[in-house]
């Protein structure tokens, strides 16, 4: 049985038998050590131990394979029961939370059927340009079945949880899950980051967003003050593409981006503002050259280009990642300045611990969604209010407090005489 067979339920990890000529790219391990990590990852799965999971994503290679990563990811987002089987099949345990698909023979219709989302128009457009980098070896006819397939994917996810809002570069998350994940492990993974770990990106404004990015210049001070002094002439919002796509925008290939989710959802959802912060660190010096604002943000916005050249290499992606996990380690997010300004019910603290969130339900993806849209209505109404608090304006409603008070006096005392008797 090979690797890329899956791991049986009935079957420990090392019975395997596993062959070189599986590796998909060099990591820099020799053939004993990619053998014996796969086995690690195998019975990691087998197991339902994300705790040994995050350690072998943030570790040279990640999970190596995509084989390996159809059966790490659903445990690490809880769309299989922890310890289930996860044969590439389909037919693994669903956990509480994966109410997306109730009963499988009819997933495909019960969701057709249900009514259309208000995003669907912009998701096809979005579908449209999709698969621009990856894969580059389809036939049109092939791209064409593979955008077929992407919109059904976002559509079926977006229509199950009507209450989200679809956001331009979602597809880019979506399109990555569907070339790694076999078909009937998708939706579940896909609606469960949507509701539990990418939800502040799916509310109706971008306010949850903008919270997060202001924890980067934060984890910036605290590792290199210089650096972050520097970065301050402008606004973090180059941040803003690679936070909301979990870097899938702007990653020109697939087996990077995959390597580089193999860490997202193995850690923290604040993860990512650790992974930018570590690219700005390792480029540093050529940031520091930069002095105007514009291009300084050019250059912030194309760092996730710069860091793909080669996954073994010192400006590979392992080392981003490695750098990141210690990064965090040394700066966590409670430590940072503007983490009291995240919302409670943002997924920074609601899915924090990766094994309590993937109990979590779909419910409980709702109720924080909730939460945050009373939050965000609240502040809405506090910006109203403020933008009409200027000076004339407070003149103008003086003026006509006076009047109201003068005309409630005459009618109380008798007439202008009386008023101006007093």
């Amino acid at each position: 049985m090979s690797v890329e067979d899956g791991l049986d339920s009935s079957q420990g990890p090392e019975s395997l038998i596993i062959s070189t000529d599986e590796k998909s790219g060099d990591y820099g391990l020799s053939d004993a050590d990619y053998k014996e990590k796969t086995l690690k990852i195998l019975a990691a799965c087998k197991a339902g131990n994300i705790d040994d999971l995050k350690g072998l994503a943030v570790s040279k290679g990640g999970f190596l394979t995509d084989a390996n990563r159809a059966h790490a990811w659903p445990i690490l987002l809880g769309s299989v029961n922890p310890g289930g089987s996860t044969d590439l099949d389909g037919k693994a345990d669903h956990a509480p939370g994966s109410e997306l698909r109730p009963d499988e023979s009819k997933a495909e219709e019960g969701w057709r059927n249900l009514p259309r989302h208000r995003d669907e128009e912009q998701v096809k457009l979005d579908v449209d340009r999709s698969f621009v980098y990856y894969p580059n070896d389809n036939t049109q006819a092939e791209l064409d079945s593979k955008k077929a397939e992407l919109s059904d994917l976002i559509t079926e996810v977006l229509r199950r949880l009507p209450y989200l809002c679809y956001f331009q570069g979602y597809h880019d998350i979506c399109q990555v899950f569907l070339l790694v994940l076999p078909t009937p492990l998708r939706a579940a993974a896909v609606a469960r980051l949507s509701s539990l770990r990418i939800r502040d990106f799916m509310l109706p404004n971008l306010r949850p967003a903008v919270a997060q990015l202001r924890l980067i210049p934060d984890i910036l001070g605290a590792a290199d003050q210089e650096l972050c002094a520097h970065l301050s002439r402008t606004e973090p919002y180059f941040a803003l593409s690679d936070t909301l796509t979990m870097f899938a925008h702007n990653v020109q290939r697939l087996g990077d981006i995959a390597r580089l989710f193999d860490a997202l959802l193995a850690r923290e959802p604040a993860f990512p503002l650790y992974v930018f912060a570590q690219m700005a660190l390792r480029r540093r010096t050529d940031l520091l050259a930069h002095d105007e604002p514009d291009m300084l943000h050019f250059a912030l916005s194309k760092l996730p280009q710069d860091q793909t050249v080669a996954l073994d290499g010192p400006d590979g992606l392992d080392a981003v990642v490695e750098g990141a996990a210690r990064l965090a380690e040394a700066h966590p997010p409670e430590s940072l300045r503007a983490w009291r300004h995240v919302s409670g019910a943002s997924v920074l603290k609601t899915a924090r611990d990766v094994g309590v969130c993937a109990r979590q339900s779909l419910d409980d993806g709702r109720r924080f969604f909730d939460a945050q849209l009373r939050e965000l209505q609240w502040a809405d109404r506090c910006d109203a209010l403020r933008k009409y608090d200027t000076w004339p304006n407070r003149v103008a409603a003086l003026t006509v407090l006076v009047g109201v008070a003068a005309a409630l006096y005459m009618r109380r005392g008798g007439g202008f005489g009386a008023l101006l008797q007093h």
